[in-house]
């Protein structure tokens, strides 16, 4: 009798261990499922800068100043890096177009730049502008606006901006506020696109 109480008493003690077992096993494995989709969803994220094409902000611009939009012509990668400073290795994209007459000074250059890139591409945006405001020779008219020229940065997206037109009937400080108001024009249509 007390042979079979003891084997009684010894199953359901195992019963009861193997059941604990169980129990531990399973809060294990949803834990460590946990984890792994936690992984992933981090993983798959989407990213936040946008993916917008250079030609649609470029068109957009072009859209927004109608026919005093002059840059009407484009330019190639070989004179980015010559005239610009800006390597073909920087430039996933290029929006580049300047005013073929030379009596006006219109500038739209629009860069992509690659990832790790958009530094460069500022530099060397900023350095075009600095020497171009400071050493171009240039109409007394277009003088104010080629002050205003601005080169504006949005993530991985950089640009020279130099729009506007003259107006015989402002003095040299009005024309230079009137180019600084169109070249915001511009970036407001930039950030329009990508997002401030």
């Amino acid at each position: 009798m007390k042979i079979k109480i003891t084997a009684i008493l010894l199953a359901l003690l195992m019963l009861s261990l193997a059941s604990c077992g169980s129990q531990t096993n399973t809060d294990e494995t949803t834990a460590e499922t946990e984890q792994t989709t936690t992984t992933e969803t981090e993983t798959t994220a989407p990213e936040t800068e946008p993916d917008v094409p250079i030609a649609d902000i470029g068109d957009a611009v072009a859209e927004e100043f109608g026919e005093s939009f002059r840059c009407d012509w484009e330019i190639d990668s070989e004179t980015l890096e010559s005239t610009y400073g800006v390597k073909p290795e920087w430039v996933k994209e290029s929006y580049a177009k300047i005013a073929m007459i030379t009596t006006l000074n219109d500038h739209f250059i629009g860069i992509h730049a690659n990832p790790d890139y958009a530094d460069d591409v500022e530099a060397a945006l900023t350095d075009y502008r600095d020497y171009y405001i400071e050493n171009s020779f240039q109409y007394p008219m277009n003088i104010p606006k080629m002050k205003a020229m601005r080169v504006y940065r949005n993530g991985d997206y950089v640009f020279l901006i130099l729009l506007g037109e003259y107006n015989s009937e402002l003095d040299e400080d009005g024309n230079y506020e009137a180019a600084v108001e169109a070249n915001q024009r511009a970036v407001d249509i930039i950030d329009s696109m990508l997002g401030e």
